[in-house]
């Protein structure tokens, strides 16, 4: 969280409009206790990032069961983000 606060700042300070942040690899929702400890760890994180950050958009990629690796693949996660990024 706190890299991409500092990045953030220093993209801005240089010019660069940021759209929005991608949350990478979001751990799903679930009732086993370490991917639940992992979520409410991740949640807390995002929660002093949109305190941080306030107004910026946040769009969150859900872990996925493969890399995205492949031309393909990175299209194909390219155009599940929304269009205002």
């Amino acid at each position: 969280m706190l890299e991409t606060a500092e990045f953030f700042e220093e993209l801005t300070a240089n010019g660069v409009h940021v759209g929005g942040l991608v949350v990478n690899r979001r751990t799903p929702d679930s009732q086993d206790a370490f991917l639940a400890q992992r979520r409410a760890s991740e949640d807390e994180a995002l929660a002093l990032l949109a305190q941080t950050l306030s107004g910026q958009p946040v769009v969150e990629i859900p872990w996925l069961p493969h890399e995205v690796s492949t031309p393909e693949a990175l299209t194909a996660l390219a155009d599940s983000l929304p269009q205002s990024l």
